[in-house]
């Protein structure tokens, strides 16, 4: 649930950023940094430059979480049905 949370939250507030701040850069209202990930590049300030680059480092949390997960089950429960699975899909165990 938190990954969606935040993956709605970034993509609205890309979208915002996009739509809302100027294309080139306004130094009088302190818009001045490129906000990344915004096509074409949107300028902003600082803060919301590192708003959007939190955001994205918020995902890796959640990866992890999955990778772990998949870790448990392979080496712990002895569960390899994912990767087998994967596996023979792509005929990598034909003799």
């Amino acid at each position: 649930m938190g990954c969606v949370v935040t993956f709605l939250w970034l993509t609205l507030l890309i979208s915002y950023y996009t739509a809302k701040r100027p294309h080139a850069p306004q130094p009088e209202r302190g818009w001045t940094v490129g906000l990344e990930w915004t096509h074409p590049v949107s300028y902003g300030t600082t803060q919301e430059a590192s708003r959007i680059l939190w955001l994205h480092l918020a995902f890796l949390p959640f990866f992890g979480l999955v990778a772990l997960a998949e870790i448990i089950k392979i080496y712990k429960l002895d569960d390899y049905s994912g990767i087998v699975h994967y596996f023979r899909k792509k005929d990598y165990f034909k003799t």
